[in-house]
C-alpha cells in the first residue's frame, strides 16, 4: 500500500511493469504489512540484466521467512520470468527444496516396487 516501501504481496499476485517498485523498511502495518513468525512474506522486485534478454526489465519475486521481528529474516525461495517484460505471479516458478524432491523420488520408488511385486504375485 506504500509507494516508498516493500509490501508482502499475497501469493498469486501478478509482479509486472504494474506494480510500483520502493525501497527501505518493509510495511508493519496495515493489509500488507509482513507477517512476523511466518514465511509467507512475498515481494516483488525488477532488475536489468545484460545477457538476459538483451537488458530487458526482468521480473520476480522472493519470499521471505521473519522471526519475531523484521531484523530476524532469510530468503527461503524467488524466483523471476526469464521472458522479456513478462510478469510472474508470486510465488509461482519456485523450484522445490532438496527434501520434497527426495520425497517424491521414494513415492515413486515404492510405486513401481508395490507395482513389480503384484507383478510376481500375480505370475
Amino acid at each position: 500500500t506504500s509507494a516508498t516501501a516493500p509490501d508482502n504481496l499475497p501469493l498469486g499476485t501478478l509482479i509486472s511493469a504494474l506494480n510500483g517498485y520502493g525501497s527501505g523498511a518493509g510495511e508493519t502495518t496495515g493489509i500488507s504489512a509482513f507477517q512476523l513468525n511466518s514465511s509467507n512474506n512475498y515481494v516483488g522486485f525488477r532488475f536489468v540484466e545484460a545477457t538476459l534478454n538483451g537488458g530487458a526489465v526482468t521480473y520476480g519475486w522472493f519470499q521471505l521467512s521473519i522471526g519475531a521481528t523484521l531484523t530476524s529474516r532469510s530468503i527461503i525461495g524467488y524466483a523471476y520470468e526469464n521472458t522479456a517484460g513478462m510478469g510472474i505471479a508470486a510465488g509461482a516458478g519456485a523450484i522445490p527444496e532438496p527434501s520434497t524432491l527426495a520425497l517424491l523420488g521414494v513415492m515413486a520408488a515404492g510405486a513401481f516396487g508395490v507395482r513389480a511385486w503384484r507383478g510376481r504375485k500375480a505370475a
